[in-house]
């Protein structure tokens, strides 16, 4: 892989002013003002050019799991304990049997397949999310080399808990560092019980400019004020809530009262396919144009999460995307995606534009169309799809298939 390239004649797209011509500089893995010596300039031919997009809200160890429950359900509680966990459900059996760890890389692949390249995993961060640790397990555990590291960048400096209904609040504000977002499923559902979360966040002081509320598909008017008064962001999960509520977040009331949001996919668990699908859900729900979707899955979700990504800014993390068509990308489209490259490393894309990078790939179909993919991560979902045929049942994994 070229360590120092260019991407020219791009259709470049910029948080402010949208679309526009331009190109990027790369060197030693980050946007750099100036074209390097040396480096190889790629012709786009004009396509869009964006950041890598960036995923507010995942689970990344659920991957492995079809839909559970059978919706719709008034709140999240009403359908934790309808699953029950997954007891007694053979489709949660089925996700189960895969170890945690391969679980782990499928979420993150999952990602990397649909353009994101950071990732906020709301469990805890785990040691394997490093890049180095992941080579040692991908050599010791299945005999494959992983030079590229975990497939997206995980948000590791964070404070979680799932809500107030399942999980200790107190304790994990404790545990957060300061300055460090905490999320927090909240006002998920419809109900009153849903309603009512905002309200007793706030009256026992858990409600701050730290607060990421994870869903929020109750939220009246007078949860919305106290987000504003206390400062608080509110992370969007549309195809998800649908699913499992009938509902979504009220995204023309939040966006009237100046809540900053931020858009995750949330896990394959509540009928998910992946970040695309979910911006693809947003626009249809939404009727939001391109460049505020895509402000929103970029440089806004990063500002929530307080990364230094979702920009193509000299000095900055290379993560980048090229789309073929920006049309057919919004509308969940994942052939639309035509390359992913995350710290200078092209880990996906057309043939094409892998080999004019001098990136080593495998073949790869995605809904019908071939695409490359970095090899250790190829030769791993093909081992992965072969022990677990189950997985194939995944939403993700449907039109995926790797060459034998």
């Amino acid at each position: 892989m070229l360590r120092r390239f260019c991407l020219a004649n791009a259709t470049r797209f910029e948080p402010i002013r949208g679309f526009l011509p331009g190109e990027v500089a790369v060197a030693s893995g980050r946007f750099v003002a100036e074209l390097p010596v040396g480096a190889r300039r790629v012709d786009l031919g004009g396509r869009p050019l964006l950041p890598g997009l960036v995923n507010g809200h995942d689970h990344l160890d659920l991957s492995s799991f079809s839909a559970l429950g059978r919706p719709p359900y008034a709140n999240v509680y009403d359908w934790a304990r309808h699953v029950d966990g997954g007891a007694g459900d053979l489709r949660s059996s089925a996700g189960l049997a895969v170890p945690v760890l391969d679980r782990l890389f499928l979420g993150g692949l999952r990602n990397l397949l649909s353009g994101v390249t950071s990732v906020a995993h709301h469990a805890a961060w785990r040691r394997s999310f490093g890049s180095g640790l992941f080579r040692a397990l991908g050599a010791l555990r299945h005999g494959i080399a992983l030079p590229a590291g975990f497939p997206v960048r995980v948000l590791e400096r964070y404070g979680w808990v799932h809500s107030l209904g399942l999980g200790d609040v107190a304790t994990a504000l404790r545990a957060t560092a300061d300055h460090a977002p905490f999320m927090i499923h909240a006002a998920e559902g419809t109900d009153a019980r849903a309603r009512a979360e905002l309200s007793e966040l706030a009256e026992r002081g858990w409600l701050d400019d730290r607060t990421l509320i994870v869903h929020g598909v109750g939220l009246d008017a007078a949860a919305i004020a106290l987000i504003v008064r206390h400062g608080a962001a509110v992370v969007l999960s549309p195809e998800s809530n649908l699913y499992l509520y009938g509902a979504t977040a009220p995204l023309a009331a939040l966006r009237a009262a100046g809540v900053p949001l931020a858009l995750g996919s949330d896990s394959p668990v509540s009928g998910v396919r992946d970040l695309l699908s979910t911006l693809a859900t947003l626009a249809r729900e939404s009727g939001l144009a391109h460049a505020e979707l895509l402000r929103l899955a970029t440089s806004e979700t990063a500002d929530r999460l307080r990364l230094e990504a979702g920009r193509l800014a000299s000095g900055a993390s290379a993560d980048l995307i090229v789309l073929e068509d920006l049309q057919a990308f919004c509308r969940g489209e994942r052939t639309a995606l035509a390359l992913v490259v995350r710290e200078g490393r092209a880990l996906f894309g057309q043939p094409q534009l892998l080999e004019a990078l001098g990136a080593r790939f495998l073949p790869i179909w995605i809904d019908g169309q071939e695409r490359g993919l970095e090899p250790g991560y190829a030769r791993l979902l093909a081992r992965l799809l072969v022990r677990y045929p189950q997985l194939a049942d995944t939403a993700w994994l449907q039109g995926v298939r790797v060459a034998s």
